[in-house]
């Protein structure tokens, strides 16, 4: 018990620590080219001052993520988190996500593709948290994967107890993940080491707040993986 406890604490301290690390990495790329713009804007063409204004814009959405998976997190854990549902067509959700990686996948030269069971598949959810899930989980996948590697996205159905559930995975043949590790994964604070030794990015929110999110819609979120063998989320 003390052994959890202690790693508890020191997991917490990572977080604290990684967090102002994240937090200052965005912030140094947004007051950067303000800076720029308010000392030389009148000098610079067009382009090159809609390229520091994209800069700004993509890091102060950056941190805004940061701050949402903060508050979540606090709603999930005090059972505060509502789920705002709606109907809409599964498929075209996820074709919209599955999307927002299309240039990436090609300038890493990636196969990337999705794949699914159904043409058209209406369920009732909160779009807004599903998009994070899915998000996070492709991010991750891209993420640990090497340049033409592989990152793959089924969409099937199941039945249970007389109801119809949406299954999704997402696959890739990256570096995968140790055995020992797995059990972890969807802990608060926990990131993932890197090979070199150094953690990865981010609050260790992510994967956490994908299974409560997953939970409070009556699902579920598993991994299979294995070093150097790929991981698959479901």
């Amino acid at each position: 018990k003390n052994r959890m406890i202690e790693e508890q604490t020191q997991a917490r301290i990572r977080f604290f620590t990684s967090l102002s690390h994240e937090f200052r990495n965005p912030l140094t790329l947004i007051l950067t080219p303000l800076k720029e713009l308010a000392e030389g804007m009148s000098k610079m063409t067009q382009q090159d001052i809609n390229s520091k204004f994209r800069t700004v814009y993509a890091n102060s959405s950056r941190l805004l993520l940061m701050v949402n998976e903060l508050l979540d997190f606090r709603k999930v854990e005090t059972d505060k988190m509502e789920l705002n549902r709606i109907t809409f067509d599964f498929v075209v959700f996820v074709q919209n996500v599955a999307f927002l990686f299309n240039d990436l996948a090609i300038a890493r030269k990636f196969d990337y593709s999705f794949v699914s069971k159904h043409k058209r598949l209406d369920i009732r959810a909160d779009r807004e948290k599903l998009e994070r899930v899915l998000f996070n989980l492709l991010s991750n996948a891209f993420k640990n994967t090497p340049d033409s590697g592989t990152v793959t996205i089924e969409l099937d159905t199941k039945t249970s107890g007389g109801t119809v559930l949406a299954v999704i995975k997402v696959s890739d043949n990256g570096i995968g993940i140790d055995e020992e590790k797995i059990p972890y994964l969807f802990e608060p604070f926990h990131q993932l080491k890197r090979r070199t030794g150094e953690r990865h990015p981010g609050t260790g929110l992510g994967l956490a707040l994908s299974k409560k999110y997953a939970e409070l819609h009556g699902g579920s979120i598993s991994v299979v993986s294995a070093r150097d063998a790929g991981s698959t989320f479901i």
